[in-house]
Formats: C-alpha cells, sequence, structure tokens
C-alpha cells in the first residue's frame, strides 16, 4: 500500500506541536513554582536538602521551644516602701501633707491628684515559653514570661530609695506547684536589667500613662517543671517614687500541667536556618533532628508566612503594605512537624531583615499563637 507522505505530515505535525506546547507549559510550571516560592512537599523533600538542613539545625546550637500565651490580669496589685511592707493608697492620700515634697508628680499631688488611682492598667501576663534542648539530655527547662503593665510613673532597673540609700530592684519570684497546691519550688530574687523592661511610649487609651513591656527568663530543672501543676510570679517592679518606690503584681496560671498535651495551645519551634539553594532561609519541622519527649502531643504541620521587614519597628503587623507577605496574607505554607523542609526563596543574602512567623497548624479554635522569628540576611 502506497503511502501518502503529505496525509501523513498533515497528521503528524499537529501532534508534534501539541507535544512541544505541553512541555513547554510544564517548563514554566516548574520555573512559576520557584518564583513564587512554592514549598517543597514534605514527602519529596530530597535526601540531600534533608540532611543538610539537619545539619544546619545541629550546628546552630538552638533548642526547641514552646510558647503558650496566656493574656492574664495580675490577681493583686500592691505598692511597697524599703522595707518590702504594702503601702495603704488611701491612707497615704488621706494623710497627705503639702509640706511633703515627691519625685514622682501624678502618683503624689496634694493639689488634687487622684492617688487612688496610681494602679497600672492592664497589668497583664501576655505570654510564657519554654525551652528544651532538643534530644542533649538536658536537664532544664528554660522557661520565659513578657509582662505588660500602663503605669503614670516610670519603671527602672533600680532605684536609690531603699534603707540607707542601697537600691531597690526590678525582680521576680516564681513559685511552682504540684497538685495537692504544695509549693515544691521558689526562685527569688531574679533581678531585671534595664534590657528587660522596655517602654513602648504613651498608652492610646490614657496618655497621661506609659505602656511598658518587661520580660525574664529562667532555668528550671527539669523534673521540677515536669511535676508542676500551677506556678505563680511576682514581679515587682523599681519605680520613680518615693513614696511609693516598688510595685509588685501577682499572676497565677494553671498551664503547666496541659503543656505538653494540648498543641493547640502551644507553638513548637520551628527551625530557620540559611540552608537552602543560593544561602536562602529554610524552615523545617520542630522533630526533624530528634524525637518529642514522653507524653508529648504533636501537630502534624506546621504553618508559616514571612515577609521583609520595612519599619524600624519588628512587630509583624507595624509593617506597611509594601512588605509583601509569602505566599500572601490569607494563605500559609504547611508543612510536616516531623520530615517537612521548605526554601523561603526570597529571603537571601543582601535582601534585608526578614520576619518570619509560625504556629501549630490544627483544627482547632482558637488556633495556636504565632511565633515570630527575626533573621537578617
Amino acid at each position: 500500500m502506497k503511502i501518502n507522505i503529505s496525509k501523513l505530515a498533515f497528521l503528524i505535525i499537529p501532534l508534534l506541536c501539541i507535544v512541544v506546547l505541553f512541555y513547554s507549559c510544564k517548563k514554566e510550571d516548574i520555573k512559576l513554582a520557584h518564583l513564587t516560592d512554592k514549598p517543597i512537599p514534605s514527602a519529596l523533600a530530597d535526601a540531600a536538602t534533608i540532611e543538610r538542613t539537619k545539619q544546619a539545625i545541629i550546628s546552630s546550637g538552638q533548642a526547641i521551644n514552646v510558647t503558650m500565651p496566656v493574656n492574664q490580669k495580675a490577681s493583686d496589685i500592691y505598692f511597697s516602701d524599703a522595707q518590702n511592707n504594702r503601702i495603704d493608697i488611701l491612707a497615704l492620700a488621706h494623710n497627705a501633707e503639702a509640706s511633703r515634697i515627691s519625685v514622682c508628680d501624678y502618683q503624689y499631688d496634694p493639689n488634687g491628684d487622684p492617688i487612688e488611682d496610681m494602679f497600672p492598667a492592664n497589668f497583664n501576663l501576655n505570654s510564657t515559653g519554654y525551652i528544651y534542648d532538643c534530644g542533649s539530655g538536658s536537664s532544664n527547662y528554660r522557661v520565659s514570661f513578657e509582662w505588660g503593665l500602663a503605669v503614670h510613673h516610670a519603671i527602672l532597673s533600680q532605684n536609690l530609695y531603699g534603707t540607707g540609700g542601697s537600691a531597690l530592684r526590678s525582680r521576680f519570684t516564681l513559685k511552682i506547684k504540684n497538685s495537692a497546691g504544695t509549693v515544691i519550688a521558689t526562685y527569688t530574687n531574679n533581678y531585671l536589667l534595664s534590657d528587660n523592661i522596655i517602654d513602648l511610649g504613651d498608652w492610646a487609651t490614657d496618655p497621661t500613662r506609659t505602656l511598658y513591656k518587661v520580660n525574664a527568663t529562667i532555668d528550671v530543672p527539669t523534673i521540677i517543671f515536669s511535676s508542676g501543676v500551677t506556678y505563680e510570679t511576682t514581679l515587682t517592679l523599681a519605680t520613680d517614687c518615693n513614696l511609693t518606690p516598688q510595685l509588685s503584681g501577682l499572676h497565677t496560671t494553671t498551664s503547666l500541667s496541659s503543656l505538653n498535651t494540648q498543641p493547640c495551645k502551644r507553638t513548637d519551634k520551628v527551625w530557620i536556618n540559611g540552608a537552602g539553594p543560593g544561602g536562602c532561609l529554610t524552615a523545617a519541622g520542630t522533630f526533624l533532628v530528634c524525637t518529642p519527649p514522653s507524653g508529648y502531643v504533636v501537630t502534624p504541620d506546621h504553618e508559616l508566612q514571612y515577609r521583609l521587614k520595612n519599619t524600624s519597628v519588628d512587630s509583624w503587623d507595624a509593617q506597611t503594605s509594601g512588605s509583601v507577605i509569602y505566599p500572601s496574607s490569607t494563605s500559609y505554607y504547611s508543612f510536616s512537624t516531623y520530615i517537612g523542609v521548605i526554601n523561603l526563596n526570597y529571603a537571601t543574602p543582601g535582601t534585608g531583615t526578614w520576619l518570619i512567623r509560625y504556629r501549630n497548624k490544627n483544627s482547632c479554635s482558637p488556633v495556636a499563637p504565632f511565633v515570630v522569628e527575626i533573621r537578617t540576611l
């Protein structure tokens, strides 16, 4: 049978065009996947990428941390003198004498300022964090606290209103209790430095008050921490007032017993390292380099966003609209807590300071809190 070459060509040429177009689209899809910072699916992350990331994590010397916000108001607030005796504010107001001079304008004003309004507004224990070493057999948990308050006076790391001119220092006490309510450990006189006390400026609700953020960290032996059910913190702050030189707030919380078993109430560490192609940052799951401790309920995935810092403030929400959020403002990269590895392709050397926020992914309400990490490249 004689083959009609012209007719065969008529059939083959369109077929070849379709094949060429198909592979051209596939190539373009791969290119776009990189440009849009598409994460590597955990199951498809190649062994070399995972091994490179593991080595970067191990060499970084970081420890796993979990954060659990409590946002709890102080259950007891009081002023005290240099001998730690409570000051009766109403008695101070009733007995005020015009000839008495104070270094604090608002707290003591014989011309009419309300002394009973001296107590802080919004005196909260905002968040707590817990850190343990990953697979190193560490015997300690590192416990972090952050308090927020709005006050009429200045908060200092220390003042000179103590007995004989000795300094009164800002400090905190931590008490851990077991299930019977018995105190099993007390850590007192943990002093705060100037760097621990951050002046955030005027409070928008009441400009006569100043907002402060106070943070602190302490190491607690693992055996004590794991035996605790509740804890109390008493934050004592030195003020600029010689009449009420110390301000204290007591916070009691019950989060210790539920920390390991409630992944929706905590956020587990995501490893951020520069181990990706071209030196870009990578993000890897909490347990890529070790296994979770006994009794730890693990969330299956993390979710993550990142953006370039473009203001003088480190806060995620303080960035302007010009700071593009990857993958978008309403979506997240999702990756496994065990073997997940993704490249943050835009975060490359020389691009600036990046804010990376992540949390545990789970179908619960409210969702886990975000943790923000900062990296300058």
